[in-house]
């Protein structure tokens, strides 16, 4: 080997710009957060949402409710009524719980956006190849970018209208919950009733099917019109067992809404009671204060944020590095400027036009939304009154003639001109205009929790917003 080699292979370069960046690095990785991973096992969640309880629901949503409500007692054991129904939905359901959560995520980026980006640590090296004394060349510095075009604030500004956004989804979706619960509930009830009618049609023609024996023997009823009777009851009896039917699936889906388990033996007291009359329909000033058009207009403001904030990014940042190095065995302060990006070509059009239309899409959604709730609005004050109509018409006229017809065909039958055949054919039409009746009376209930739907929420629903996130 010669003396030339021999000289470069024990030469070592300055190791201070080494062990300053080796410095830096270990600081930079130790500034660095961890966060342990956590596994979901769908066993586990489902054997604790079947251990939720009627006492442990109870206690779950009476702990969140505020303390007036609270006083009054919330105990599901004892059967559940419509407004223990609506604070246990506000508290169990899943997809309210999800759309809430989704709150947090815009109040994490709101809380972070104005930070600056972290900086840069950069390192370069070379190494000479003629002979020379000193043959490495090193250097190494931090570089910082100072957000000359104001990003940051503009995206917390973005992040605060995700808030804003988030809260009105999580509203409207709980005024939505409430809307579709009280729907649901009122089918139940509706079920209930209509197997409550037919239970007692299916008991009367059976005392009429036990008297048959006798009537016959007397010479009173014909065989053939035994065989009528019995095929009414047949038939009755076939819808009480449809109706029994409908009612476990109704119920099914109200315990859905509650977000609770359908194995649990949970009993809900249902009632139909004649609603108040809600008036004229909700005018336009009302309607423009509904939680799904508030939704959407918190929307399109996220979509204006968005754009103002894609229209900055072209804006260039300003970077500046310092640091330190050693060429030919002399140390050197080393310094940088720059301005990035510089918008020549690229200049963020993509992003700018997609935001563009993501804008005209959210001022969209709001001419829809409007609409939709000017149609249903209109649409229910037709359907409550042509209900109301329709229950006046058979309480009226219709019904006081067909029980009439059965009294006086049971006076008919006291007096010994008993026609079974008559008297069935009564009691049949009696059950016909009953369950009529019903109907028209639900159909009118219906209209007006429509129309106090589309009225929106006087204030913000129960258990709202003071009910934390139910443990697994």
């Amino acid at each position: 080997m010669s003396r030339q080699c021999a000289r470069r292979v024990r030469l070592r370069p300055s190791r201070a710009p080494t062990l300053a960046a080796a410095a830096l690095c270990g600081l930079a990785i130790g500034g660095c957060a961890t966060r342990p991973m956590q596994g979901v096992e769908p066993a586990a969640v489902a054997a604790a949402w079947h251990a939720i309880d009627a006492a442990a629901a109870s206690a779950a949503v009476g702990a969140a409710l505020p303390p007036a409500t609270a006083a009054r007692g919330f105990d599901l054991a004892d059967g559940i009524s419509l407004a223990e129904a609506e604070a246990t939905a506000l508290f169990f359901n899943p997809s309210l719980r999800a759309t809430r959560l989704q709150i947090g995520i815009a109040e994490s980026e709101a809380h972070y956006a104005r930070l600056w980006q972290d900086p840069e640590l950069d390192v370069d090296g070379a190494y000479i190849l003629d002979d020379v004394d000193e043959p490495w060349v090193l250097g190494a510095g931090l570089a910082v970018t100072i957000p000359l075009s104001g990003r940051p604030a503009l995206a917390k500004e973005l992040a605060e209208s995700k808030i804003d956004a988030g809260a009105a989804a999580a509203l409207g979706a709980e005024w939505a919950l409430l809307t579709l619960l009280r729907r649901e509930w009122l089918s139940l009830a509706h079920w209930d009733a209509r197997i409550d009618l037919l239970q007692r049609s299916v008991a009367e023609l059976q005392q009429l099917i036990e008297l048959a024996p006798r009537l016959r023997a007397a010479g009173t009823l014909k065989l053939v019109d035994e065989r009528l009777l019995r095929i009414q009851r047949q038939r009755a009896l076939g819808e009480l067992r449809q109706a029994e039917a409908a009612r476990g699936e109704q119920r099914l889906v109200v315990i859905a809404a509650l977000g609770l388990h359908p194995d649990r033996p949970w009993r809900f007291e249902t009632a139909l009671e004649r609603p108040a009359d809600p008036g004229a329909a909700p005018d336009l000033a009302a309607l423009l204060q509904h939680p799904s058009l508030r939704e959407v207009m918190a929307a399109y403001q996220v979509a204006e944020r968005r754009l103002q904030l894609e229209v900055r990014r072209q804006y260039p940042d300003l970077r500046i590095g310092l640091g330190g190095g050693s060429e030919d065995g002399e140390s050197r302060v080393l310094f940088a400027l720059g301005l990035i990006p510089i918008p020549v070509w690229n200049a963020n059009r993509l992003g700018i036009a997609t935001a563009e239309t993501e804008r005209a899409a959210a001022a969209l959604a709001i001419e829809q939304a409007l609409q939709d709730l000017v149609h249903r609005a209109t649409l229910a004050t037709r359907q409550h009154a042509a209900a109301g109509a329709r229950v006046a018409f058979l309480e009226q006229d219709l019904a006081p003639l067909v029980d009439r017809q059965v009294r006086d065909v049971r006076r008919l039958a006291g007096l010994g001109q008993f026609d079974l055949f008559l008297l069935a054919d009564a009691m049949q039409q009696a059950r016909e205009i009953r369950l009529e009746l019903l109907d028209a009376r639900v159909a009118t209930i219906h209209a007006a929790l429509e129309l106090a739907a589309l009225a929106g929420p006087s204030q913000t629903p129960a258990a709202a917003a003071t009910t934390p996130e139910p443990s697994q």
